[in-house]
């Protein structure tokens, strides 16, 4: 038997579950790894794709739309989020994080 929420659209339940699972299995260890364009616009593509899917849009103009309505950000924004969380994370786990962290900025 299927339980529902009453108030919960299954397209937005749809979207919860990219945000909360599917993003995190897409965006396997890019904070460590380097990203090219072409890498960032096949993400970028396969998150239209999902949109596209769950709403049935029909144009570029109405995911575009979809997307920034139900927060799904390009993946330049999650990646930049996922490295700041890993260098905090770096940060304090070892003592000596600090001037890695300072060479690795000068370095950019």
């Amino acid at each position: 038997m299927c339980y529902r929420a009453k108030n919960a659209s299954p397209k937005l339940v749809c979207v919860q579950l990219l945000k909360s699972i599917c993003m995190q299995v897409l965006l396997y260890a890019v904070e460590v790894l380097p990203l090219t364009k072409t890498d960032v616009a096949r993400l970028d593509h396969a998150l239209d794709r999902v949109v596209f899917r769950i709403f049935g849009c029909s144009s570029s103009a109405d995911i575009t739309y979809i997307r920034v309505a139900v927060d799904i950000s390009g993946v330049t924004g999650y990646v930049a989020c996922r490295y700041r969380n890993f260098q905090k994370r770096y940060f304090t786990c070892f003592s000596w994080s600090s001037m890695v962290l300072n060479c690795v900025s000068c370095q950019c």
